[in-house]
């Protein structure tokens, strides 16, 4: 459709047109105690244990009942494992392999004869390289030697980054956040984060393919439009909030047939007198969004007190408004700078780009009710 348009042009003269876009593991019982000392007398227990462990020990796989040798640091200590004698000495336990010494103990070939020896290792904090080299109940993780109890049964947790544990054990994001610097945010990078989901109204998921910028030409269907992202308005809000184009996202028609979005700046005088026009007459089926995107000098980024100064002006409450400093969202061609305000059609259904005007229509309820009309007269295009 092509409109008689007014057009507030800061460089020149320009005639009213309308804009095509190119798509241009624990392994073991609690920890047990150290022993301090052994009992003089056990000839084969501490001091060959003990040399043992300094170097290497020697046990036996329980799987197989084969004796292998592994490097043990030297901050180990071994100690035997069998029961008093008639004077309380330790009297170690003889063994052929690790299943004859029960949990926790392996069987130190390398003694004679071999005999059960718990072995004890690294503290909490400590460098290693194999789960063996740490205390019993702790875990080798990422190189040092773990109890595995924060946040319950974690060996380590990012509480700058964890899902589960943003911040403080237990705290965990929303659907559709992450954690950032130990906050739940937005995956997008929105800010709202009480609304990550990109879903309209009633729950909708915004569309995903065929995004781009390209307009619809006659019969040729245009890109679908970015789920786009602002600081405004809502209709009748009184404070501003996060506002997304899935908020007006329609596929069952349920409110609206068409969204026009009023790209403007608050210095033109023909935008003004349009949004006023459209808050005097309404047209129906229309979701009206009010993209301020220029201050009070052409050219000039708008800041948020433009926009809350633009609402009252415009007398449009019914209307999204919503703040775009240089129409940073709109890239020529749909916007390409020279003059506003300029109107763009969305079809609800599919947020199909149906058409990008530069100027303002003389009758602008009845020109947004006759692309209502015309999209609403075809089949949908996605």
């Amino acid at each position: 459709m092509k409109l008689a348009l007014r057009i507030e042009n800061r460089r020149r003269p320009l005639p009213a047109r309308r804009l095509y876009a190119d798509e241009t593991s624990s392994r073991r019982s609690p920890t047990p105690m150290r022993i301090p000392s052994l009992v003089a007398g056990v000839s084969l227990g501490l001091s060959v244990a003990l040399a043992a462990c300094t170097t290497n020990v020697v046990r036996g796989s329980p799987e197989v009942g084969a004796a292998a040798a592994i490097e043990v640091p030297s901050a180990c200590y071994a100690s035997p494992v069998g029961g008093a004698d008639a004077g309380g000495s330790v009297s170690p336990t003889r063994c052929a392999n690790d299943a004859e010494c029960g949990p926790g103990a392996r069987c130190d070939t390398a003694l004679s004869p071999p005999t059960c020896i718990a072995l004890y290792c690294l503290p909490a904090g400590t460098p290693c390289a194999h789960v063996e080299e740490c205390v019993q109940g702790l875990q080798c993780t990422a190189g040092v030697c773990k109890a595995c109890d924060v946040c319950g049964n974690r060996c380590e947790v990012d509480f700058k980054t964890d899902p589960l544990n943003c911040g403080e054990c237990g705290h965990a994001v929303l659907e559709n956040q992450v954690c950032v610097d130990g906050q739940p945010a937005c995956a997008g990078g929105w800010s709202d984060t009480s609304n990550c989901a990109e879903k309209n109204p009633y729950g909708e998921s915004y569309p995903t393919q065929y995004i781009g910028s390209k307009v619809r030409s006659g019969g040729v269907r245009g890109s679908v439009i970015a789920n786009l992202k602002f600081t405004g308005y809502a209709p009748h809000g009184s404070a501003t909030s996060s506002v997304q184009l899935a908020d007006v996202f329609d596929p069952e028609g349920r409110t609206h047939d068409i969204v026009a979005l009023l790209l403007d700046g608050s210095w033109n005088v023909y935008g003004r007198e349009l949004m006023k026009s459209l808050a005097a007459a309404s047209p129906t089926r229309v979701a009206l969004v009010s993209v301020l995107g220029e201050g009070n000098t052409p050219g000039a980024a708008a800041t948020l007190s433009d926009l809350t100064a633009w609402r009252k002006q415009s007398a449009l409450p019914a209307a999204w408004t919503v703040l775009d400093p240089s129409h940073s969202h709109f890239p020529p061609p749909i916007f390409d700078g020279t003059a506003l305000p300029v109107i763009v059609i969305l079809d609800a259904r599919t947020m199909e780009i149906v058409s990008a005007e530069i100027g303002s229509p003389p009758q602008p309820k009845q020109a947004l009710e006759t692309f209502r009309d015309q999209v609403k007269g075809r089949p949908r295009s996605y």
